[in-house]
C-alpha cells in the first residue's frame, strides 16, 4: 500500500482536516515547525500564528481564524500524529530548520524484507534498448544542451 510523507506541518495538518489525505495513508509528516504538542501554551501560540496574516505562515489555516471547533479538530489530529509516532520535528533534536518544499506530499512504496535482499540487478529492470537511432539521439541530445 502506498503511504505519503508530509513536508508541512500547516499544510498537511489542514489537508488531513478538509478530508483531502487519508490518515491511514500518512507514513509521517517531517515539519520545520517546533513546539511540544502536548503543550496547550505552545499549541495555542501556533493556532494564532497560524490564523492570522502577520503569523508564521499566511494563508493555510487563515480562513478558520475564530472557529473554536476547527482549532479543537486541528488541535485533535496534531496530538494523534504526535502519539501515532507521525510527527517528525528534526528541530527538536537539534537539526536546522530545513528549506520549505514546492509540494506538501510525497509518496512513499514500502518494501519488504526480502525485496532489500535481492540484488541489485533483481531489484531494478533495466531499461530496454531504444528504438531510437543514434543519429537522432546525438540530435535529440544537442537540442537539450
Amino acid at each position: 500500500m502506498t503511504k505519503y510523507v508530509g513536508h508541512s506541518y500547516g499544510r498537511c495538518v489542514a489537508d488531513i482536516y478538509e478530508g483531502l489525505v487519508n490518515y491511514d495513508g500518512i507514513y509521517v509528516i517531517v515539519t520545520r515547525t517546533r513546539f511540544d504538542p502536548e503543550n496547550t501554551e505552545q499549541w495555542n501560540e501556533i493556532w494564532d500564528g497560524y490564523t492570522r496574516y502577520n503569523g508564521y505562515t499566511a494563508n493555510h489555516w487563515i480562513k478558520y481564524a475564530g472557529d473554536n471547533e476547527a482549532k479543537e479538530e486541528f488541535y485533535k489530529i496534531t496530538k494523534m500524529l504526535n502519539e501515532d509516532g507521525k510527527l517528525h520535528q528534526p528541530r527538536n533534536y537539534g537539526s536546522n530548520s530545513s528549506w520549505s518544499l514546492p509540494y506538501v506530499w510525497s509518496k512513499v512504496e514500502p518494501v519488504d524484507y526480502e525485496e532489500l535482499k535481492k540484488s541489485d540487478g533483481e531489484k531494478w529492470e533495466l531499461p530496454k534498448k531504444s528504438d531510437i537511432s543514434d543519429e537522432d539521439l546525438k540530435k535529440l541530445i544537442g537540442a537539450m544542451i
